[in-house]
């Protein structure tokens, strides 16, 4: 789980039907250009909520209409756009393999008929897995295709790489992680471009000290506390190992501090184990009954509010949302310098970097905060003035309009022919 891991429910609060759709009333002519969103992945993490974000805030124009293929049945994914009232259906896919391709391709087939049915105009993949499903499916419908690369990458399947040449477009979320992504896949400037994700509405200033107060009360946890904490999926990108080592730092000069931790820790099964190690480690560390875990939550916002300091102590990353989110909400952060967080975070400027796995490096920082008012208060009003000046919704959705009209504009096979790869 990444940063903002908040599933939301349907404005109107009613149930939705998981495979919703509007009634189309519209010729074809007129009617707004269908983008099918395809998602790999059950469970909702960073990439699923952004690109939820982004489905959604195409349809406010009125130009555009998404559609969200979810991979698999009864995911959370799925019922999450379909709860906030994206028309969303179902797909599956088989892998590939060089010595027994057919499969793969029948999927492929299949796919391809589905966008078909779906009158769909342009795909565009959540990520590099969908683009492995996705694209031999788009060429044989032909229909244009772009794909986001929200995460860096040692190095890629081979498998993955023929359906990777299909891609018309490719989104990458920060400078970081096309460089990165070159190192293993060359994508040319003509073939790509770096949109940056954007902060949500924030909750009001006013609100925060009643909203912050109602949180702890809830978690048994002092308001008069020190409090840090991390949002994410508790996963070993996400280097808990770390942040709990710098807490047994920090507690041994301030007792009276807190660690709260936000984030699904349950599924899949491999989250479940290295969630139990955690606890192992945490309760060798004396930190029993100074460390709360919530588990998923769907009012992230609130729960960075209950915390002094918002800490992501990440191996990798490519564009972490939940560094937009603590930030546009005013909460001073201490992240790790890796991968595009430094394309958000200036060091000493709008927060407060450490390199990755140095737990002693992690702790003195979020000591400097937690002791140092003046210097938490000034790095988080310089914070939410950058991500709300930077990181836009209108900013976001102009870039992603521009690649979609691009593509749209030059006809129905999206120039597949035009390959520079």
């Amino acid at each position: 789980m990444t940063s903002g891991v908040t599933q939301g429910k349907s404005e109107t609060g009613e149930a939705t039907n998981l495979d919703w759709r509007p009634m189309v009333g519209q010729s074809r002519a007129t009617s707004p250009r269908r983008i099918a969103h395809i998602l790999l992945w059950p469970q909702i993490g960073g990439g699923e909520i952004a690109t939820l974000r982004v489905a959604r805030g195409l349809e406010e124009g009125g130009e555009y209409q998404s559609v969200a293929f979810c991979h698999g049945e009864h995911t959370e994914v799925a019922r999450l756009f379909a709860e906030h009232r994206i028309e969303t259906t179902t797909y599956r896919a088989s892998d590939y393999s060089y010595r027994r391709a057919a499969p793969f391709v029948a999927s492929a087939i299949r796919l391809a008929g589905q966008l078909r049915r779906r009158r769909i105009d342009l795909v565009h993949c959540s990520d590099m897995a969908g683009a492995y499903h996705a694209g031999l499916a788009a060429r044989l419908a032909r229909i244009p295709i772009v794909c986001h690369i929200r995460s860096n990458f040692e190095q890629i399947p081979l498998r993955y790489k023929p359906p990777l040449l299909t891609i018309d477009r490719f989104a990458f979320v920060s400078q970081a992680t096309w460089q990165n992504f070159n190192n293993i896949f060359h994508v040319p400037p003509d073939r790509g471009s770096v949109i940056y994700d954007w902060a949500p509405a924030t909750v009001p200033p006013a609100d925060h000290t009643r909203v912050r107060d109602r949180i702890r009360n809830e978690l048994g946890i002092a308001l008069d506390a020190p409090v840090f904490g991390m949002v994410a999926r508790v996963a070993p990108q996400k280097d808990f190992e770390t942040l709990i080592a710098a807490a047994a730092d920090i507690m041994t000069v301030r007792p009276d501090a807190r660690l709260l931790l936000v984030g699904e820790n349950t599924e899949p099964e491999d989250c479940h184990l290295y969630h139990q190690q955690l606890c192992n480690l945490s309760d060798r560390m004396g930190l029993n009954g100074r460390l709360t875990w919530t588990g998923f939550r769907s009012d992230v916002p609130d729960l960075m509010l209950a915390m002094d300091v918002v800490v992501l102590s990440t191996r990798s990353e490519g564009f972490p949302l939940t560094l937009l989110e603590a930030m546009s909400l005013g909460r001073p952060v201490v992240t790790t310098r890796v991968g595009g967080i430094p394309e958000i975070v200036v060091d000493g400027e709008n927060g407060l970097l450490h390199e990755p796995g140095d737990a002693r490096g992690l702790g003195r920082q979020i000591l400097r905060l937690l002791e140092d008012t003046e210097l938490a208060c000034g790095l988080s009003n310089r914070g939410r003035e950058s991500v709300l000046q930077r990181f836009t919704k209108d900013r976001t959705l102009g870039a992603i309009k521009r690649v979609y009209v691009s593509l749209l504009s030059r006809g129905a096979n999206g120039g597949s022919t035009e390959r520079s790869i």
